[in-house]
Order: C-alpha cells, then sequence, then structure tokens
C-alpha cells in the first residue's frame, strides 16, 4: 500500500507468502529502481539531459518577483520583436491613446476597467490602445469611455495618475 514499508509488513508477513506474495512487491520495487536509475543515468550523461541543478552556467531557473514579472508582462510586438514598455512609457502611450493629456477629465477604476471621463471621445484611437497598451477593448458611452485591462488596472490607474500628475488628489 501507499503507506509505507512497516505498514507493508504488518498487513503482508503474517498472512504468509501463499496469500499475499509480498516479495514480489520487493522484487517489482528493486526491478524499477534499477530501471529509473539506469535509464535516468543514460539520459543524463548520453544525451546531456538538463536536470534541476544541471542547467548551463548562467542560465539557472530563476525565480521571478511579482514586480519584475508585471514589468514582463507589459510588452508588445512591432514587426515580431518584443519591447518591454517602460512603467512611465506604458502611461505614455495610454495618453496618446486616449488623445492627450488635455483630453482625461476623470480617471478612475472599476474591477477590470479604467473608466475615464473624456473632453473629445470621438479622438480615442481605439486600435492603437489595443495594439501598443494591449487593452482588451474600449466602451464608450457619451463622454464616458472604459479602457478594459483586467485585474492589473488599479496599477495602471495609479501609474497613469501618477505620470499626468494628478496622484495628489488634486483633481476634482
Amino acid at each position: 500500500g501507499p503507506n509505507g514499508f512497516i505498514d507493508f509488513l504488518l498487513y503482508n508477513v503474517p498472512l504468509g507468502v501463499e496469500k499475499t506474495r509480498w516479495p514480489i512487491y520487493i522484487g517489482v520495487g528493486i526491478a524499477f529502481f534499477f530501471i529509473y536509475y539506469f535509464t535516468f543515468r543514460f539520459l543524463i550523461s548520453k544525451l546531456n539531459l538538463k536536470t534541476v541543478g544541471r542547467e548551463d552556467s548562467g542560465k539557472e531557473t530563476k525565480l521571478y518577483s511579482k514586480k519584475e514579472y508585471n514589468e514582463k508582462k507589459k510588452t508588445f510586438s512591432k514587426g515580431g520583436v518584443t519591447e518591454v514598455i517602460p512603467e512611465d512609457e506604458f502611461s505614455k502611450e495610454i495618453v496618446v491613446g486616449l488623445g492627450g493629456a488635455k483630453n482625461i477629465k476623470t480617471i478612475d477604476n472599476c474591477y477590470t476597467r479604467l473608466r475615464l471621463k473624456l473632453t473629445d471621445p470621438a479622438i480615442v484611437n481605439e486600435e492603437y490602445l489595443k495594439e501598443v497598451t494591449q487593452a482588451k477593448g474600449v466602451i464608450r458611452n457619451g463622454e464616458n469611455v472604459h479602457v478594459v485591462y483586467g485585474l492589473t488596472v488599479p496599477k495602471i490607474r495609479e501609474k497613469l495618475e501618477k505620470y499626468l500628475g494628478r496622484d495628489k488628489g488634486d483633481e476634482e
């Protein structure tokens, strides 16, 4: 059973070899030990299989911090070349897509959307926002424009307000 060697002995040995044939299980265990040992020894020595701890130097498995992960996520593609947009550049790209800083009256967010009140919603470049800032959608309703970014939107809003110098609560 899965409970370990002592349980295996307690349940099987008293019943006898005739009923449980327990030595076969020990034999199978030993056989599999050698099968695994020689299989992996072959894969590692002959085929140079990269197992944990044997990566090429300088290419060790890296654990990314949340900050590094979020930085990496904000990548976009320009003709197949992936570039990383620094945070303030990311905010700048959003402002460009929204038609400039003067067009943005208020900034807010709900769970997944950047909620904006704009002077002229007609000049919003929806394709630009989707392509460059990876927006998942743009919803317009009068002067209200919602840009869908997903659950990272509170951080995006925070950075955008900071970029526009509106993070001191000096709006409205």
